[in-house]
């Protein structure tokens, strides 16, 4: 074992330690990335976006990583046994473009009240990512758009080569739709987590008016029955690898599901997209609790899924 992993796996000893003796046997012990060691250099460069890495490190206490990627660190999981993802390190063009994606499409939107439990201590920046798959004496690229079960990162992946066989590929967002939908993509798995982790609860106020009993319809030429789902009040879940598709609702939804449908369809539609879909008139249990979570949201967490819906300025 090399001294700089040691370093490491003895830093985190010490700190597991101090953390359980220094909290009452009642109290939640919270994670905490400070004082740690890292595995990687940090900062890791002098340039203008490295700036903007500590500016986000020290307000949500998470380290972007761009570059020093080894096999190892692609491949630390909550399961073990390895694994062989790949990927490539940024160079200064990619680096400079992939943190002003995550400072101007993620973070800009976000508040470390909601992401202090949810974050892990490493977001990884990586190029051309992606699973080698075989199929017969053939071998090919599965690219990886994001990986959220790293043991202590997430990974985001914006653009790749094509693979030669199947040429698949990842594709850089160029304009406000695909940045929209990468936006998207990160921003659903941030607010399920920290539902589950309840850094964002829901009130029960949300419930009311709900049956999470009977049966829902669905079906072309069933929307004026009384439970068809939308009439009932569960709106259209977003599906999809990329933020982009919407599907009725077949089944009745948990109920952080069916919270979390109305979190994802406020940033996949803007307001006024969202009322040509689903009118006030003809669906006021939609409009009651669609316009509830954007002002819980709003009021409460200080995150304004409309603005996430619209993003920031893209520049085609």
């Amino acid at each position: 074992m090399n001294m700089k992993k040691m370093k490491y796996l003895s830093g985190l000893f010490l700190s597991a330690v101090i953390a359980l003796t220094a909290c009452h046997k009642e109290e939640a012990i919270i994670p905490s990335n400070e004082g740690m060691p890292t595995r990687f250099e940090f900062p890791q460069g002098n340039q203008p976006w490295d700036q903007d890495i500590i500016d986000i490190q020290k307000k949500f206490g998470i380290y972007l990583i761009y570059k020093d990627f080894s096999s190892d660190d692609f491949n630390r999981s909550w399961t073990g046994g390895g694994g062989s993802y790949t990927g490539s390190d940024l160079t200064d063009e990619q680096a400079q473009w992939y943190v002003n994606f995550m400072k101007n499409h993620i973070f800009a939107y976000l508040n470390p009240e909601v992401t202090k439990k949810v974050l892990p201590i490493y977001y990884y920046l990586v190029y051309d990512f992606y699973i080698p798959n075989t199929f017969g004496t053939i071998t090919f690229k599965v690219p990886q758009n994001n990986y959220f079960d790293g043991l202590d990162f997430w990974l985001v992946c914006l653009d790749g080569e094509p693979d030669p066989t199947s040429g698949e590929q990842i594709l850089k967002p160029v304009d406000a739709k695909t940045y929209h939908q990468r936006r998207g993509m990160i921003m659903q798995k941030i607010f399920a987590k920290a539902v589950e982790v309840g850094t964002i609860a829901i009130p029960d106020e949300f419930y009311d008016g709900f049956d999470f009993k009977t049966g829902l319809i669905t079906g072309i030429g069933k929307e004026s029955d009384p439970n068809y789902y939308l009439n009932r009040g569960f709106v259209d879940r977003i599906y999809g690898l990329m933020f982009d598709q919407t599907i009725y609702v077949y089944e009745i939804p948990t109920r952080e599901d069916a919270f979390l449908d109305y979190v994802n369809i406020a940033m996949r539609y803007t307001r006024e997209e969202f009322d040509q879909l689903y009118p006030a008139d003809k669906y006021p249990l939609i409009r009651q609790k669609y316009d509830l979570v954007n002002r819980l949201m709003s009021e409460t967490y200080h995150i304004d899924l409309e603005a996430i819906a619209q993003g920031p300025e893209v520049l085609e």
